[in-house]
C-alpha cells in the first residue's frame, strides 16, 4: 500500500468488519481470543477488503 493511503485503508476496513463480519469483533471482544477457525475467517475477510480496496487503483493499471 502506498503510504497515503494507509488512513483510508484503515477506516474503509473497519466499516467493512462491521457491515459484513460484526460477529468477529463481538467474539474477539467477549472472549479475549482468536481461535484458528476465527483466524481463518479473519484472514479471509482481509484478503476480501485488501481486492476491493486495491481495485480502483489496479483497474486501469497496465502490467507489462
Amino acid at each position: 500500500l502506498h503510504l497515503d493511503w494507509i488512513k483510508e485503508f484503515e477506516t474503509g476496513f473497519y466499516e467493512y468488519m462491521s457491515k459484513n463480519y460484526p460477529h468477529i469483533e463481538h467474539e474477539i471482544d467477549s472472549k479475549k481470543e482468536i481461535s484458528e477457525a476465527l483466524s481463518k475467517e479473519l484472514d479471509k475477510a482481509i484478503a476480501e477488503f485488501k481486492k476491493i480496496f486495491v481495485e480502483p487503483f489496479t483497474k486501469d493499471a497496465i502490467i507489462t
